[in-house]
């Protein structure tokens, strides 16, 4: 799914339909160790949505864990 995502907007979709695409990224990076990827994501992610609280916690969840 990776390579996919640059191209996921020419695939077309509401915003919400990409962001489950990118949530099913990050949650599968999570999901096989690759904490520093999930992190990249979830950092693209915020930079559209700032002030996203759910985007917050989950960085910051993601970066303690791959602090550990």
């Amino acid at each position: 799914m990776l390579p996919l995502k640059n191209d996921i907007v020419k695939l077309g979709g509401s915003w919400a339909q990409r962001q489950v695409f990118s949530f099913t990224l990050i949650h599968a990076a999570i999901r096989s160790n690759q904490l520093p990827l999930a992190l990249a994501l979830i950092a693209e992610l915020k930079a559209q949505k700032p002030n996203s609280v759910m985007l917050v916690k989950l960085f910051d969840d993601v970066r303690r864990a791959h602090e550990q």
